[in-house]
């Protein structure tokens, strides 16, 4: 769902839609506070792609600094592990520099670490800040944060079941609570392998016999068979409109009026748009699904009055030993705290 932001590391087509089906298909939702932004993102637009290019945490791990443009490092401002602090205190860090500067992005400095290491261990990395002439051996590289992966999703267990019988989901789409509200950097990539495999041998070993739902399978796809019209609207612009309220309200850092004032925007942009049903084209449906999942994180992160990993709110600082996992339905339209 990193399309939703204006700055993320997540592929074009990543708007929310497996979030946004579920939903409004009546499944528990779980967690959609919690979005994880990666502090090192290439501080450069990919214009086909509307993303931006990650530079993995490794680096910093083989002894990369952050700084300023003028080479001073500051991550000893912020916490005595510095660059391998976890990673909402990294980006949180750097958006403080960012906002203290004035400056677009901080940079990482690579150039300690040795040419013949650097081309071995990140010959991708190397090749891509290349492309805008960026020599990692030498030069400064240009870091932002960037929105990169959603520990909420569809509510599921291990076996990949949801709460409507038949519906299954397993990767970034669900949430497990495995990752809590921060995960760690490649356990998304072990979840999905255990996932996987679990979901199939319980569906091989399942009776997946299922009531007769023929007539009501018939009805929906009649609807969407009907005729509709291209929306008036200027799709690209709205979607543009999207990410730049969620980035500015409801990014790393959020405070109630932020979360207000991002709720107020998204409502105006689906009173302009205002299909909750069929849409046109791929382009309408996921409008439809970013302002569906926008308005779950926002109104999840409003209830939620603490911080906690990835979700922080300066107005509630401390953590909130009550609020453990948030769950949320279509059908109940409420937010509910469980454990």
């Amino acid at each position: 769902m990193g399309q939703i932001y204006k700055y993320t590391t997540n592929p074009i087509g990543a708007t929310g839609d497996g979030f946004a089906l579920a939903y409004n298909a009546g499944a528990i939702l779980q967690d959609m506070e919690f979005v994880q932004f990666h502090p090192t993102a290439l501080a450069f637009d990919d214009e086909k792609n509307h993303n931006r290019f990650l530079i993995s945490e490794a680096v910093r791990g083989e002894g990369a600094k952050l700084c300023d443009e003028f080479g001073t490092e500051f991550m000893s401002k912020y916490h005595e592990k510095r660059e391998l602090a976890p990673r909402d205190i990294v980006a949180r860090s750097i958006y403080c520099e960012m906002n203290n500067t004035g400056e677009p992005n901080v940079y990482l400095n690579a150039t300690g670490i040795g040419s013949e290491k650097l081309m071995k261990r990140f010959p991708t990395i190397a090749k891509k800040c290349m492309e805008h002439n960026i020599d990692i051996t030498k030069d400064l590289i240009p870091v932002a944060p960037a929105a990169h992966y959603y520990m909420g999703g569809v509510k599921t267990n291990l076996k990949g079941e949801t709460s409507i019988n038949g519906l299954y989901a397993i990767g970034e789409v669900s949430s497990t609570g495995l990752h809590g509200g921060n995960r760690l950097a490649s356990n998304s990539l072990l979840e999905c392998v255990v996932c996987a495999y679990e979901t199939a041998d319980f569906l091989k070993k399942s009776d997946l016999t299922l009531s007769d739902k023929s007539a009501e399978y018939k009805n929906i796809i009649e609807k969407y068979d009907e005729n509709i019209s291209k929306s008036d609207c200027d799709i690209d612009s709205l979607k543009a409109k999207v990410k730049d309220v969620m980035w500015t309200n409801v990014g790393i850092f959020r405070n109630e009026q932020t979360l207000k004032t991002a709720l107020d925007e998204i409502n105006k942009i689906s009173l302009k748009f205002n299909r909750t049903g069929k849409c046109f084209n791929q382009n309408e449906y996921e409008l439809r699904d970013m302002l569906i999942v926008a308005k779950l994180i926002i109104e999840s992160a409003l209830r939620r009055k603490e911080s906690r990993g990835a979700h922080y709110r300066v107005d509630y600082l401390d953590k909130n030993e009550t609020c453990e996992h948030s769950t949320l339905t279509k059908k109940e339209g409420e937010l509910s705290f469980v454990k």
